[in-house]
């Protein structure tokens, strides 16, 4: 989601736009008032995106909220087992669990999936 809310794809969607308004206008220029192509209208293609990019910036903020909330605080002790058992489950070093790992080392810290 950031990426689509990134300065750059803004930038993007109004060069994009700038360059369909450009050519809306020439067609209004030359009374040329029916686009076999689409239905849509300047307006309506600014209010979509305009649309889009709340859903987007909405989504994040609720994404944002959740893993705010799903935060735990727990003790070194906890952590220094979670990594412990992270660092045993990770059988090609890289950092990463895959699924079976993953539920390998829960299991290990006493979690039921």
């Amino acid at each position: 989601l950031e990426s689509h809310m990134s300065s750059k794809a803004r930038e993007t969607r109004a060069a994009q736009l700038r360059t369909v308004s450009s050519i809306s206008d020439k067609l209004l220029e030359s009374a040329e008032l029916d686009n076999p192509y689409t239905r849509q209208t300047m307006t309506s293609l600014e209010t979509y995106i305009s649309q889009l990019e709340k859903v987007i910036r909405d989504k994040h903020s609720f994404i944002e909220a959740q893993l705010a909330r799903a935060q735990v605080a727990i003790s070194q002790e906890q952590y220094d087992e979670i990594t412990k058992a992270f660092g045993h489950f990770d059988k090609h070093t890289n950092g990463q669990l895959n699924r079976l790992e993953f539920s390998g080392a829960l299991k290990g810290v006493g979690f039921e999936l």
